[in-house]
């Protein structure tokens, strides 16, 4: 997808809402920014970088840990949203040529690598 906010692709993200598991949190996610209900398969990986911080305007800075999930589609309709100004399906090979979001980039290619153990990183 092609995030709004900052205009660059990205896989289908967001934060847990207090109360979810993991899993029903990718489901609510992809179906807010795509409109695909998924059905999660299996862990790409999980990432984490001391590089990688979000700093709020207090003050406060908070080291994120990322999880990648692979999903299968189940059913709804691909389409854009208010976070999502452009989605599609895109083959490693188009994928490359594209602005990704810098922290996306790894787990694009462990995705694409369809590995057999989640990646940490």
């Amino acid at each position: 997808m092609k995030r709004a906010d900052n205009d660059f692709w990205c896989l289908p993200n967001g934060g847990m809402d207090p109360g979810e598991s993991v899993t029903e949190t990718v489901i609510r996610e992809v179906e807010e920014e795509t409109g695909l209900i998924v059905n999660v398969v299996g862990l790409v990986g999980i990432y984490s970088s001391p590089d990688v911080l979000v700093r709020y305007a207090d003050g406060n800075r908070f080291q994120i840990v990322s999880l990648c999930f692979a999903a299968e589609i189940m059913d709804g309709e691909l389409r854009t949203t208010s976070e999502a100004v452009s989605v599609g399906y895109f083959t490693e090979e188009e994928a490359a040529a594209m602005e990704i979001m810098a922290n996306h980039v790894e787990r694009l290619c462990d995705a694409f690598s369809h590995g057999d153990v989640p990646f940490i990183r």
